[in-house]
């Protein structure tokens, strides 16, 4: 079953992911940095929670947002 809190953290996931694609599309770089430090920070707190987040983010994406930081 899945919990509350996994279910908010997954969608806070899905906007930030989106958000990011958003500015890696219009080339503003501090924004590709602010989402993708955010993605990055929300998959830090799953796998805190013990939470499997496989799947949840593009792989290119997750590239971007490590890239940033």
């Amino acid at each position: 079953m899945t919990s509350g809190f996994e279910v908010t953290l997954r969608e806070q996931v899905e906007v930030s992911q989106q958000q990011l694609a958003e500015a890696v599309r219009s080339d503003e770089s501090a924004e590709v940095h602010r989402h993708g430090a955010r993605l990055v920070e929300l998959l830090d707190r799953a796998r805190g929670h013990a939470i499997d987040t496989t799947g949840w983010v593009d792989s290119s994406l997750l590239s971007t947002a490590h890239a940033a930081l």
